[in-house]
């Protein structure tokens, strides 16, 4: 179990490509919360909401977590839908990657 855990660990990182970071005119926090979104959909297309652990991750705090997805739903960077609360990221941030 620990060989799965520590796979699964290592195999999520984020490098965040700064000519791509200002082409989308986003900050590094808003970079790597599409980059995360991104890689934990690859296999359904979509991440559940989940403000907690997406704000663990990305760093910030939950009340931050919200203002960067409402600047990245402005730039149409992520989808979210209300009713199934679920995330991705548009073809926009995964056509530069």
């Amino acid at each position: 179990m620990g060989k799965i855990k520590n796979k699964i660990r290592t195999s999520l990182y984020i490098t965040i490509l700064r000519d791509v970071r200002n082409k989308l005119g986003i900050t590094n926090n808003e970079y790597y919360l599409c980059s995360l979104i991104y890689k934990l959909s690859l296999k359904t297309g979509y991440v559940n909401w989940a403000p907690e652990y997406l704000a663990r991750e990305v760093g910030v705090s939950e009340e931050e977590l919200y203002v960067i997805l409402d600047n990245l739903i402005e730039k149409k960077l992520i989808w979210a839908d209300s009713g199934t609360k679920h995330l991705s990221v548009t073809e926009l941030f995964s056509e530069e990657l």
